[in-house]
């Protein structure tokens, strides 16, 4: 055993991310505290600890930095990992002030994580590493979607992505329109800028070079996925209607959920492609090539941005 690494997080789906990722490290045992009231119950019994996973909003920042000052007095030399939502500078700062080891934000990189984790082990091993780059690691698209589906079938839990496919030049009402492109593009932002604010803290969302949008929904099952992408489908309509354009004549929408229709991301994205009758987009291919791909891995960090 590698040593005891204690995680206060009130999301079950955060503490299962970490959980995740420290298999991958180690063998180390891992205790779980989700709420405030079990911290104080348990903290008394809790001793030999080699490193704190904290999100500093447990329940919320003034406490959360109470508990935090209170496991600097009983645990003063254990590195200290935040992962939290909060942004402010006021807060890094106090943090860093406790002692803090490292401050991530919310949503994060599971590269980013893993990656605080490795060298927190090495620092306590009197091993130097250095952790300026940190900030400037990227994770392929490739990376996170595995990342993504081994998590999914190590809690048992679905997986869903909502497909945005949009359309090529020439489709329907597009088809001899010279300005198409430069409205398509339009229409993509458009899309985008609305999609960005309705993902929550755990959701991802990327863009390839043809325009189409993938939207990444960890924990979410059809029927929830479904209810997603009506939504997501209604404000882009609502959206673009404000611009004087529709809908129907740059995007088609389908939803598809791991393990029901797929175990893995290609055999989801072929399913999503069967899914949609346009012969247009048949026409694209029958999964996403590796060229496509490869321009989402390159963005992944850009639109990593949004969420």
């Amino acid at each position: 055993m590698d040593g005891n690494i204690l995680i206060l997080d009130y999301s079950e789906f955060e503490r299962e991310k970490i959980k995740f990722l420290l298999k991958l490290i180690g063998s180390f045992n891992i205790i779980e505290i989700p709420s405030i009231n079990q911290y104080y119950t348990l903290m008394d019994s809790i001793d030999d600890i080699s490193l704190i996973i904290m999100d500093l909003a447990f329940p919320d920042e003034a406490q959360g930095f109470e508990i935090l000052g209170l496991l600097r007095k009983s645990c003063k030399d254990i590195p200290v990992i935040i992962a939290t939502r909060s942004e402010k500078l006021e807060y890094r700062d106090q943090a860093a002030k406790i002692g803090v080891y490292d401050y991530i934000i919310k949503p994060y990189n599971s590269s980013r994580m893993e990656n605080s984790i490795r060298s927190v082990i090495k620092v306590e091993n009197r091993f130097y590493y250095d952790t300026k780059g940190i900030d400037e690691i990227i994770m392929s698209f490739d990376y996170y979607i595995e990342k993504q589906f081994h998590m999914a079938d190590a809690i048992k839990q679905p997986l869903s992505i909502i497909f945005i496919s949009s359309l090529e030049e020439g489709t329907g009402s597009s088809s001899n329109d010279s300005s198409f492109p430069e409205r398509k593009e339009r229409a993509c932002s458009t899309a985008v800028n609305t999609v960005r604010p309705m993902l929550s803290a755990t959701d991802t969302m990327v863009l390839n070079k043809n325009g189409d949008i993938l939207v990444v929904l960890p924990l979410t099952d059809l029927a929830y996925a479904k209810l997603c992408k009506e939504k997501v489908v209604e404000n882009i309509t609502a959206d673009l209607e404000k611009v004087g354009e529709r809908y129907a004549d740059y995007f088609r929408t389908i939803q598809v959920t791991y393990p029901d229709e797929g175990k893995d991301f290609q055999t989801l994205m072929k399913c999503a492609f069967s899914k949609i009758a346009d012969k247009e987009l048949y026409s694209k291919a029958a999964i996403i090539t590796q060229g496509t791909r490869s321009y989402a891995n390159k963005l992944y960090s850009k639109y990593s941005r949004w969420f």
